[in-house]
């Protein structure tokens, strides 16, 4: 398959070590936390701007000034206060409308306080409108996020986050992606429909990341061990999430959990926790003893996602703040 992610990731292989490293130090502002993973608003509220109903007209609307579709977005946002417990809305970096659907033209914005950190897309639901908020860590061009993978005429929208999660100036640029159509204003995985793109952007990319930081860190270094975790934690997600191989993955975790390492605990816990299975239970139960309180705070919580329960903070300050921590 060749779209612009390809064109993107092979020209990034290109550049030397150094302006990779100045890239990921940009990357220092987590996104908010109100607005982070997926979650649609519904909005009973009115555009002061024509919404597109044809491609003629959505050319028009993408020519619509970006303080009246700041306001808009504001005004869903405010709706929505008691929903997202946010009153600070984020200003929108880019924006544009893009069919979605049959006869269904939605709004597309990156957004964020100082970053594009999330995807919004907003599509009319009878007299409202349905606004979902997902992951965009990625930070592109907002053309990229929003393709027409399958050449039915509309495009679908690609979320990205952190592969192995945010882990300050030092995350590798090593993403994972979420395909979504929508349908009546609301999303719908499809991201297995589309392998292709798995295989080129994300195990692709990982191969040539891969070649691209050898060198300056040099084979056996801790930091480069780090990030070929990562590498093969990206891979495994890949095999669970794509391929449908369930317990993908479980070996190698029940290794990382082993480790003195804080990182690869926590890529332990970022597969077990895709894992339902026995084995995989007992290991994050085992990590609920970790002496590293983050890795501790994520054992309590995935357990107690298996058992179908919310973590309390009562339960995270007995089990991983106590003294001999």
């Amino acid at each position: 398959m060749s779209n612009p992610f390809e064109t993107i990731s092979a020209s990034a292989v290109k550049n030397s070590w150094r302006v990779l490293c100045g890239l990921l130090i940009l990357v220092t502002i987590q996104p908010p936390a109100s607005l982070s993973g997926q979650q649609t608003l519904h909005a009973n509220v009115r555009p002061t701007f024509p919404w597109p109903t044809s491609i003629e007209t959505m050319a028009a609307a993408n020519r619509v000034p970006g303080t009246q579709i700041q306001a808009f977005l504001n005004s869903v946002w405010r709706e929505n206060v008691r929903t997202t417990g946010s009153t600070n809305f984020s200003r929108i970096s880019q924006f544009r409308f893009a069919p979605l659907g049959e006869n269904e033209f939605c709004l597309a914005v990156t957004a964020g306080d100082r970053f594009p950190w999330f995807l919004s897309i907003t599509c009319p639901r009878q007299d409202a409108f349905e606004n979902t908020s997902l992951t965009d860590e990625r930070m592109g061009l907002l053309a990229t996020d929003l393709l027409d993978l399958d050449g039915d005429g509309f495009d679908e929208v690609i979320s990205s986050e952190f592969a192995a999660g945010y882990q300050g100036a030092s995350t590798p640029p090593l993403y994972w992606y979420t395909i979504y159509s929508f349908k009546d204003g609301l999303p719908h995985d499809v991201s297995r429909q589309f392998r292709g793109l798995y295989e080129v952007d994300v195990l692709g990319w990982g191969y040539k990341l891969e070649r691209l930081i050898m060198p300056p860190l040099g084979s056996g270094s801790k930091e480069n061990n780090y990030i070929e975790a990562q590498i093969i934690f990206t891979q495994l997600k890949y095999h669970r999430k794509i391929l449908g191989e369930a317990k993908a993955g479980l070996q190698e975790a029940t290794g990382w959990a082993e480790s003195s390492e804080a990182g690869l605990q926590e890529l332990a816990i970022s597969t077990l926790r895709e894992i339902n299975d026995p084995a995989s239970i007992a290991v994050l139960k085992k990590l609920t003893n970790s002496k590293f309180q983050g890795v501790c705070d994520a054992a309590v919580a995935a357990v107690a996602a298996f058992d179908h329960r919310d973590v309390t903070g009562q339960e995270l300050e007995s089990k991983c703040k106590a003294p001999s921590r």
